[in-house]
């Protein structure tokens, strides 16, 4: 398998990673276990929860710069 290189404008890498940042925020809502629910649904299989959602968004935001890895390593939620 190849890797390919890609890079992105950091004025790119920064609005992708404020639009994770935000996913995030409405993953981690209030009370969601409707949405909980429809994510289940969606996915298909039950290996998969909101939260491991949640931790896939805080490490591509920490790659992108955007993060200093708070969350990542468990230390923001």
């Amino acid at each position: 398998m190849s890797v390919h290189h890609l890079e992105l404008k950091s004025a790119v890498a920064g609005e992708l990673a404020e639009l994770l940042g935000l996913l995030d925020e409405w993953l981690g809502g209030d009370d969601n276990t409707l949405l909980a629910d429809s994510f289940q649904r969606f996915v298909g299989a039950t290996g998969y929860q909101v939260n491991d959602m949640r931790t896939d968004l805080a490490r591509f935001e920490f790659l992108l710069g955007a993060e200093d890895g708070t969350e990542l390593f468990g230390l923001g939620r």
